[in-house]
C-alpha cells in the first residue's frame, strides 16, 4: 500500500527535528572546545589540552553526518519555503561549526606546547577575555540558530568589534613583552579567538536568512 502524504509528511519533520538536534550538539561541542581550551592553556595543563584537541574529530563526524542528512532530505522531499531555507542553513553552517572546532582545538594546541608558561598576567587577563567573550557569543549564536532569531548578526556584531580590540592590545602587548618563538604563539592564539568571533558572526548572518528569507551578511 503507498505510504499516505500525512505520513510522509510526519517524517520529514521528523527528520528536520534531527538535523536541529544534531546541529545544536555542534554547537555545543564547540562552545565547550572553546571554554576547555582557554582553561588548559591559562592552566598550562598538556595532558588535558591532549584529550581536548582528541574530540575534534566527533565534530567532523557530526559535520559529516550532518551533510549527509541535508543532502537526503533535499533529494527526497524537494522542501520550499522555510524548509528548504533551514536545510540551505544548515548545509552552510556547518563548515563553520567544524572550522571553529579546529580553532578551538588550535589553541589547545598551544597549550600542549607549553605556550601557557610565557603568558605574562596581563596577557593571561587578555586571554581569559578572548575566551569568555568567544564563548558568549557562540552561545548566542546557538540560542539565535534554536530560536529562528534574525536580529542577533547585529549584536553580534558589535561584540566581535570589543573581541577584535582585545585581540590587537594582546598581540601589541605579547610583542612587548615575549620574546622568540613566544611572540608567534600569541599571534596564532589571538588570530584564532578573533576567527571565532568572526565564525560567530557569519553564522548569525546566516540564521538571519533563515528568520527573514533576506540575503545573509558575511564577515571577512
Amino acid at each position: 500500500m503507498p505510504e499516505q502524504p500525512g505520513h510522509v509528511r510526519v517524517s520529514f519533520s521528523a527528520q528536520l527535528e534531527e538535523i536541529e538536534r544534531l546541529v545544536m550538539r555542534q554547537f555545543g561541542m564547540v562552545i565547550e572546545g572553546i571554554a576547555g581550551a582557554t582553561t588548559v592553556l591559562l592552566a598550562d595543563d598538556a595532558e588535558a589540552a591532549k584529550r581536548l584537541i582528541a574530540r575534534d574529530e566527533m565534530i567532523d563526524d557530526l559535520e559529516y553526518q550532518i551533510e549527509q542528512s541535508v543532502e537526503q532530505q533535499l533529494l527526497l522531499e524537494s522542501p520550499v519555503a522555510r524548509d528548504f531555507r533551514f536545510l540551505m542553513t544548515v548545509s552552510r553552517i556547518v563548515p563553520e561549526l567544524e572550522r571553529s572546532g579546529d580553532l578551538a582545538e588550535h589553541v589547545a594546541a598551544e597549550a600542549a606546547r607549553g605556550f601557557g608558561r610565557a603568558l605574562t598576567p596581563p596577557l593571561r587577563g587578555a586571554v581569559q577575555d578572548m575566551g569568555d567573550i568567544a564563548g558568549d557569543m557562540w552561545r548566542r549564536c546557538a540560542d539565535a540558530f534554536r530560536d529562528h532569531d534574525g536580529e542577533a548578526a547585529v549584536e553580534l556584531d558589535r561584540t566581535d568589534d570589543e573581541l577584535d580590540a582585545i585581540h590587537r592590545r594582546f598581540v601589541d602587548e605579547a610583542a612587548e613583552q615575549l620574546t622568540g618563538e613566544d611572540v608567534s604563539s600569541a599571534a596564532l592564539v589571538g588570530r584564532y579567538y578573533e576567527r571565532l568571533g568572526d565564525h560567530a558572526v557569519n553564522i548569525a548572518g546566516r540564521v538571519c536568512y533563515l528568520a527573514t528569507g533576506r540575503p545573509q551578511r558575511k564577515t571577512d
